[in-house]
């Protein structure tokens, strides 16, 4: 079975004509192949499934509305059973964009050979559905060969092609190819729109490039598109990364300058990371401050955050134990320090903690943060405290996963004595 599974494969891939007596075989053995490829994951089973048969008398509209909406692959695999054979290229394009949702790309890419052995004709549409299939399964290869091919099809990509093409690239971290198919799309009279900047422009974060990544918000704004939150935070996430925090603040200041836009809570975090992870821990506060004044909430990743650049404050500063009890009153003095004095990190420390625990937002890893912090601070009491908070909570948490257990098996047993 598997020298022909290989060779349907191949076939599939150098869009070699099959006979159509094999399709229905093909259809079948790609079903089979995924569904013993996940067989050791719980949650793979549960998704590749063996599909609920229905009721035959559902008209064809009501399957194809079905298909549109769904994401689970098991029910797909029901509804394209229920359908049977595809009989123009609007049903085969909702089909192969059903397939990249559930990031199933081969299977897009099966359809597209199997369209055109039919005499069927892809359009722009059918690639670049096509297309974003193989950018939400991460392959890159494919979605630019796809577009490569369209010319010689008699196709000419439009915006959304090239934009999902370099959202693939992005993905892979190839931010050199990215770049190129945006100059491509350019000289072939195709304008970018914001979708395809803030594609490209993470695709330069991922590779290290942030000084490209900021000059293309500049190339935006010169080609007239405006840039919206995503492309900020993209280019905010490239600067991050290398450690220009000054320039990620800089960023920040123009997205709030830009009355038709508003930070997210991604933007927040971002400049956050930025700061806390090279010694600007004041700076943290401020756009903390800034965040309550938006009516922008932190979350775990956030706080997270915080903690980490408590630990490195704490490393710089070796700060010397202090009473517990007075620590508002020296949180409540540095909160209103200038931009760039120090902050102590064992006062924010405290804070952060209560915040976390006052929202239930506290896990395993923000305490190890929270320990790491006060070791380098030396105050070993709070990190033992810390450490006994954090065992509670681990002995909390597996005995309320034992109560669910216990029940589930209590459940299951009783339901087999019912059946029984």
């Amino acid at each position: 079975m598997c020298i022909l599974l290989l060779v349907i494969q191949v076939s599939l891939a150098l869009r070699v004509s099959l006979p159509v007596s094999q399709k229905r075989t093909i259809f079948l053995l790609q079903r089979e192949v995924y569904s013993s490829a996940n067989s050791n994951s719980n949650e793979d089973n549960e998704k590749m499934s063996p599909p609920v048969s229905r009721a035959p008398t559902m008209s064809r509209g009501v399957l194809f509305s079905q298909v549109k909406r769904t994401r689970k692959v098991s029910e797909l695999w029901s509804l394209v059973e229920e359908l049977g054979t595809l009989r123009d290229e609007r049903e085969y394009t909702i089909v192969i964009s059903a397939w990249g949702r559930v990031r199933k790309p081969d299977m897009a890419i099966a359809l597209l050979s199997q369209m055109e052995n039919e005499g069927l004709r892809p359009n722009v549409i059918t690639y670049n559905a096509v297309i974003s299939a193989c950018e939400k399964g991460r392959q890159w290869g494919r979605a630019c060969a796809l577009l490569e091919e369209m010319p010689s099809k008699g196709l000419i990509p439009n915006v959304v092609t090239y934009s999902a093409a370099i959202s693939a690239c992005e993905k892979g971290s190839q931010w050199q190819k990215a770049l190129s198919i945006l100059q491509n799309m350019q000289s072939n009279g195709v304008q970018p729109n914001v979708v395809t900047y803030s594609a490209a422009i993470s695709a330069c974060g991922k590779g290290g490039q942030w000084q490209k990544a900021v000059q293309l918000l500049d190339t935006m704004r010169m080609h007239g598109v405006q840039p919206n939150v995503v492309s900020y935070n993209a280019a905010m996430s490239a600067c991050e990364k290398v450690g220009h925090w000054q320039t990620v603040l800089n960023l920040l200041d123009q997205l709030k300058c830009d009355t038709s836009l508003e930070p997210s809570l991604i933007s927040y975090n971002t400049a956050i990371a930025a700061c806390a992870k090279h010694g600007q821990l004041a700076r943290t506060q401020e756009l903390l401050n800034d965040m309550e004044i938006a009516g922008i909430q932190p979350d775990l990743a956030t706080y997270r955050t915080l903690l980490v650049g408590c630990e490195i404050e704490a490393k710089q500063q070796h700060s010397s134990p202090f009473s517990f009890d007075d620590t508002d009153q020296i949180f409540q003095k540095n909160q209103h320090s200038s931009t760039g004095s120090t902050i102590d990190p064992m006062a924010m420390l405290k804070h952060i903690i209560a915040d976390m625990r006052e929202r239930q937002l506290s896990d395993i890893t923000s305490f190890k943060l929270a320990i790491a912090a006060c070791e380098h601070a030396g105050h070993w009491e709070t990190a033992l405290d810390l450490a006994r908070q954090r065992d509670a909570a681990l002995t909390k948490h597996k005995s309320s996963f034992q109560h669910r257990h216990d029940d589930t098996y209590r459940s299951g047993k009783n339901s087999e004595g019912l059946t029984s």
